[in-house]
C-alpha cells in the first residue's frame, strides 16, 4: 500500500445472533472422558445487497465416540446477522460485484462462532457441555475450507 493511500475502512456491526434450533440428549449412565466429545461444525454465508446484511448460518453437532458407535449429545443452529454501514468500500470497479475482504469475513466468522459457543454454554448449563464448550476454531481455516468446497462444486458442475 502506498504511504499516501488511506486504508479502506469498513464499518460493520453485529445485529443479532439467534438460535433457531437447540437440542440436548440424555446420555444415560455413560460417564465419558471429555476427550471423547466430538464436534461437527457446518456453516454458510448469505449476503443481502439490498439490506447490507451478511448472514452467518452455523450448525454445531456434539457427539460422543464410544464402542457402541456415535452417541448424540447436543446440537445448535444459529444465524448471526451483521450489518454493513456502507457498501461503497466493498464495491468492485464495475460496481456490480460486492467483495468483502477475506480478513473481514474471517473476523465475522470468529464472532459468529464465539457467540454460538456462549449460547451453547448458556443453554446447556448443568450438563457435560457446560464444562466442555465448542473448541476454538480458526476462522481463516473455516474460510479456506468453504472456498475449497465452493471451487470443487463449481468444477463438478462444469464437468456435467
Amino acid at each position: 500500500m502506498d504511504e499516501n493511500t488511506e486504508p479502506t475502512q469498513i464499518a460493520v456491526r453485529i445485529e443479532s445472533c439467534i438460535p433457531s434450533e437447540f437440542h440436548q440428549h440424555e446420555i444415560g449412565s455413560y460417564s465419558p472422558d471429555t476427550t471423547d466429545l466430538q464436534y461437527t461444525t457446518t456453516y454458510d454465508l448469505d449476503f443481502s445487497r439490498e439490506t447490507h446484511h451478511l448472514y452467518v448460518n452455523l450448525d454445531v453437532e456434539v457427539w460422543l465416540k464410544s464402542e457402541e458407535g456415535r452417541i448424540d449429545v447436543a446440537g445448535i443452529s444459529t444465524r448471526t446477522t451483521f450489518k454493513f454501514r456502507d457498501l461503497a468500500p466493498l464495491l468492485e470497479e464495475n460496481e456490480n460485484e460486492i467483495n468483502v475482504p477475506d480478513p473481514v469475513i474471517a473476523s465475522l466468522l470468529g464472532v459468529a462462532v464465539s457467540t454460538t459457543r456462549g449460547i451453547l454454554i448458556g443453554m446447556s448449563c448443568d450438563s457435560l457441555l457446560s464444562s466442555n464448550p465448542l473448541p476454538m476454531l480458526s476462522p481463516m481455516d473455516m474460510l479456506r475450507q468453504m472456498k475449497a468446497a465452493a471451487e470443487e462444486e463449481a468444477n463438478d458442475a462444469a464437468l456435467e
